[in-house]
């Protein structure tokens, strides 16, 4: 909130810890002094010295008020004057699809305010060839049809190419709300409160936060973090009733639950009856087979 141009009234003290958590594509083994992931992540970084001044400015902005910098004045010193530009950090797959869907095939010859690195260049033309977005028999590696129509979605390219290949599977509507839900912010809230132990110097989740990460393996899958998603929403599906005003509302979505209850109460039901009709079955045949073994 300090950082954006809302000017919210009342606001006198910002607290500024100096850290900011910012998109980081991993493409060479020189970023972040790793090896190479191919992946984005979510990685907390110190701020520059221009976010700082951004947030000093919103305390105070309609009265007199401080701004507390939890970091000495030398930490302030050493950080850089400007923010490294988004298109420096993120993957240019999506960027490169789109000035490709646009007709300009080459993008090392576009006008960007900040040039991205050719390496990062290179290393989007990798990912939308393997994804067959690009004909690389094409000098200047030309969209694909299969391409085009990827570039028509406004959606990360192994997005896109997720959604137009699950046509061929016969799984659109499992990969559109997949889609939808990586596309989407986490969906698990997970409390804090952890404490560490002297001795073995491990993290003991605090009650709340063991709770819920008991309902949390409610809807984990041994197959991955995709079906876990789906999981998720067809728990949620299942769940959540709606019924707009002009259908019935309120009352209507109550009629509703009530006789979802009553299904799922019938389901267990089925369930109790058959199990016990299983254990039946099997205490009979456990019964003729010693009959048959002892004569």
């Amino acid at each position: 909130i300090a950082e954006t141009s809302v000017t919210l009234s009342g606001i006198r003290y910002v607290v500024d810890a100096g850290k900011v958590k910012i998109r980081d594509f991993c493409a060479s083994t020189n970023d972040n002094g790793g090896g190479v992931t191919g992946m984005e992540s979510l990685i907390v970084s110190n701020i520059s010295k221009a976010q700082a001044s951004q947030r000093s400015g919103r305390a105070g902005r309609v009265q007199s008020g401080y701004c507390f910098r939890l970091y000495p004045e030398i930490a302030y010193d050493a950080l850089p004057n400007l923010s490294t530009p988004e298109i420096l950090r993120v993957n240019l797959a999506q960027v490169v699809l789109q000035l490709k869907g646009m007709g300009i095939n080459d993008a090392r010859k576009f006008d960007f305010l900040t040039p991205p690195t050719s390496h990062r260049l290179l290393k989007a033309l990798e990912l939308l060839y393997a994804l067959g977005a690009v004909d690389a028999n094409d000098e200047e590696m030309k969209l694909t049809a299969h391409g085009k129509c990827m570039a028509r979605l406004p959606l990360d390219p192994v997005y896109s190419h997720l959604l137009l290949q699950s046509r061929k599977y016969d799984c659109v509507s499992d990969i559109v709300t997949t889609v939808a839900m990586l596309s989407a912010e986490n969906v698990f809230y997970r409390p804090g409160g952890g404490k560490q132990t002297e001795e073995e110097g491990d993290t003991q989740m605090s009650s709340v936060a063991a709770k819920a990460f008991a309902a949390h393996k409610r809807f984990a899958s041994y197959e991955g973090d995709l079906p876990t998603l789906l999981s998720i929403y067809n728990a949620w599906e299942r769940e959540a009733i709606y019924v707009p005003p002009n259908a019935g509302g309120r009352k209507a979505e109550m009629k509703r639950l009530k006789q979802e209850q009553r299904y799922q109460q019938q389901e267990m039901k089925k369930q109790d009856m058959l199990q016990n009709a299983n254990s039946r079955m099997k205490k009979r045949d456990g019964g003729k087979m010693n009959r048959i073994l002892h004569g």
